[in-house]
């Protein structure tokens, strides 16, 4: 990774609260495995650590690194930032300098721009209905009592 692309990640990480704590348990199986599936929702993540846990914040977010496949971004006081890139079809994150998949542009079906290809259930374009001297016509005007 890239200074850049973290310092990106930061960015974001920033404007997001931690989803995760960490307690006098330390690392289990099953924090391993919350973390595994927060990084599968959302790719980046931030978890505190409480201050009733004795481990070292350094050691501990390399080890949830290791464990999950994903990468440190950054370890401020007590709380880490992990991530890891999800793949292309459900991606959420594109980091600098990635290159993002073309988007398909979708075609119209009479191929001009600007014009409705919708069909009524009877068969006819679907649009403004009445004729064109109705368009301009200003309402009638209000009787009052």
């Amino acid at each position: 990774m890239t200074s850049k692309q973290r310092s990106f990640l930061k960015s974001l990480a920033m404007k997001e609260d931690a989803i995760l704590q960490i307690g006098k348990g330390s690392i289990s199986p099953e924090l391993t495995e919350s973390v595994r599936e927060a990084l599968e929702a959302r790719e980046l993540i931030k978890i505190s650590i409480l201050q009733n846990c004795l481990d070292d914040p350094m050691e501990m977010a390399q080890l949830l690194a290791d464990r999950t496949g994903s990468e440190v971004v950054q370890i401020i006081g007590r709380k880490i930032v992990l991530f890891r890139a999800a793949p292309e079809d459900r991606r959420q994150i594109w980091l600098p300098g990635e290159k993002k998949p073309e988007k398909k542009p979708e075609k119209k079906s009479d191929g001009r721009p600007g014009r409705r290809s919708e069909k009524k259930p009877d068969g006819r374009a679907a649009g403004r209905s009445g004729s064109r001297s109705d368009r301009g016509a200003k309402p009638a005007a209000r009787r009052r009592s």
